[in-house]
């Protein structure tokens, strides 16, 4: 059992379930992980501030738009090689 009171086989098996009956938007499914992992953390590692909570979220979030920036530029590069070949 850890700190939530349900073992990490019951938050994989919430998890694999969650993503058989649904299929989550990649910022929502990486938010999902995120949070699962939060909760299979020992205790003394979970204490954060609000500002280290916030300021996690806020470097993912801005990691997840620099990803996709970075992707769609790879993305035109790839399309404008492909189209001169």
């Amino acid at each position: 059992m850890q700190k939530s009171g349900v073992s990490n086989e019951t938050l994989f098996r919430v998890h694999k379930f969650i993503e058989w009956i649904m299929v989550l938007p990649e910022a929502l499914d990486k938010q999902l992980y995120y949070e699962i992992k939060q909760l299979e953390e020992p205790e003394e590692m979970s204490v954060l501030t609000i500002a280290e909570r916030e300021g996690m979220k806020k470097g993912r979030k801005e990691g997840i738009e620099r990803g996709r920036k970075e992707g769609m530029e790879r993305g035109q590069i790839i399309g404008l090689q492909n189209a001169i070949e």
